[in-house]
C-alpha cells in the first residue's frame, strides 16, 4: 500500500496545479483549498460517527474517499468557452469522470480498477448524479484484497462537500466583477456561514451551523437563507441514509436536525439584493419539492413493506422527520425558533 500515499502526494500536486489559475471566477471556492477541506471534512466525519472498529474504513477505503474528494471538482475547471455558468455547475460531476477516464487529468495512479473507483465516488457527489450513479454500480467491489464500499464512499464524499459551508469560500476581492444573481446567492450563502462542526449525539451524528448575518439583511429575509442552508443538508442526509445504513451495518446515523446558532454583524452586505433573495427563494421552492418527493417516497415505501415487498430507498424508522419538510428559522414574534 505504500505506493498509494505517494499518488495522494502527486494528486495534491496536480490537483494545486490544475486550479492555479482559476477559469470559473463567477463561482465560490472549488479549488484544491476547497479539496482539501472536503478531504478533512470526510475524515471527520468518520472520527465522530462512533462506528466500531470492525466497520471503519480500511486503508484502500480512505484512499479511494480522500482521492475523491480531492479531484472531484476538477469538472468546474478549463470548460469550454461557451459553456453557461449553470451548464458548468450541473455537469461537473460528469466531466470530472470524464477527465480521470481519459486521463486529461492524470496523477500517474496506475492500477486502473482503483482509478475507475475514484471516478464513481466523485461523480456520485452532483446531487442530480448520486441515485443514477449508485444504481448503475455495484455496492461493494473488492480492490486489492479489500471489501471496498462504494456506495457508503459516495455517501461520505457528498455529504462532506455540502459541509464545506464557510465565509472563506467567498471572500470578496478588489476588482471583482459584478456577480450575476445566482453566483451572488452562493456567495450570501457562504458569507452568512461562520463555523460548521459535528458533533456525536444520542440522536446520531448532528451538524452544528455557526451563522453570521450582515446588517442589512432583515430577519424574515435571513430566515430563507437559512432555509436554503439547512434544508438542503437535510435533503441530502435523508438521500444517503440508506448507504450509511447498509455501509456501515445501521451502527451510523445523521440527526436529521441541524443545531443552528445565529448572530448579526454590524457590517452589510453588497449581495444583499432584491435579486438575489429571489434566487434564494426560488431554491426554497424547489427545495420544498424536494422534499414533498421524500415525503410521497416515503409512503410508497410503507406501502410496500406492508405488502411485503422489499423498499426501493431504506429511510430510518426512527428518524420520520426525515421524510417531512421541516422548515428552520421560521419567525415568531420573539425572532428565530426552530420549527416545531
Amino acid at each position: 500500500m505504500s505506493d498509494l500515499a505517494d499518488v495522494l502526494d502527486e494528486l495534491e500536486r496536480q490537483t494545486t496545479a490544475w486550479w492555479r489559475v482559476a477559469t470559473q471566477w463567477g463561482f465560490t471556492d472549488h479549488s484544491h483549498t476547497h479539496s482539501r477541506r472536503v478531504a478533512n471534512r470526510a475524515e471527520e466525519l468518520i472520527e465522530v460517527s462512533g462506528v466500531p472498529d470492525r466497520l471503519q474504513l480500511n486503508l484502500v477505503e480512505r484512499f479511494v474517499l480522500v482521492a475523491a474528494a480531492w479531484v472531484h471538482d476538477i469538472g468546474m475547471q478549463n470548460a469550454g468557452q461557451d459553456d453557461r455558468p449553470v451548464d458548468v455547475r450541473r455537469n461537473h460531476p460528469q466531466r470530472t469522470r470524464d477527465l480521470l477516464k481519459s486521463k486529461e487529468f492524470d496523477f500517474k495512479l496506475q492500477d486502473a480498477l482503483l482509478l475507475s473507483a475514484i471516478g464513481i465516488v466523485a461523480h456520485a457527489h452532483g446531487t442530480s448524479f448520486y441515485r443514477d450513479v449508485l444504481d448503475g454500480t455495484d455496492e461493494v467491489q473488492h480492490l486489492r484484497g479489500e471489501k471496498i464500499r462504494i456506495h457508503l464512499l459516495a455517501a461520505l464524499l457528498l455529504l462532506s462537500d455540502e459541509l464545506d459551508l464557510h465565509n472563506e469560500r467567498a471572500l470578496d476581492y478588489e476588482g471583482q466583477p459584478d456577480l450575476s444573481p445566482e453566483s451572488g446567492a452562493h456567495w450570501l450563502k457562504h458569507q452568512c456561514v461562520s463555523h460548521v462542526h459535528l458533533t456525536d449525539e444520542s440522536s446520531g451524528v448532528t451538524i452544528n451551523l455557526d451563522l453570521a448575518f450582515p446588517a442589512n439583511l432583515i430577519r424574515s429575509d435571513a430566515a430563507e437563507v437559512e432555509a436554503w442552508i439547512v434544508d438542503k443538508l437535510m435533503i441530502q442526509m435523508v438521500m444517503i441514509d440508506g448507504e450509511l445504513d447498509a455501509g456501515y451495518n445501521g451502527k451510523m446515523q445523521m440527526n436529521p436536525r441541524v443545531a443552528v446558532t445565529r448572530r448579526w454583524i454590524d457590517i452589510p452586505n453588497k449581495r444583499v439584493t432584491a435579486n438575489v433573495l429571489a434566487v434564494i427563494k426560488a431554491e426554497n421552492a424547489k427545495t420544498r419539492r424536494g422534499l414533498e418527493r421524500l415525503r410521497r417516497r416515503g409512503r410508497a415505501g410503507a406501502t410496500r413493506r406492508a405488502a411485503g415487498e422489499a423498499p426501493r430507498h431504506r429511510l430510518r424508522k426512527h428518524h420520520p422527520d426525515c421524510v417531512r419538510p421541516v422548515r428552520h428559522g421560521i419567525l415568531d414574534g420573539a425572532g428565530f425558533r426552530l420549527a416545531d
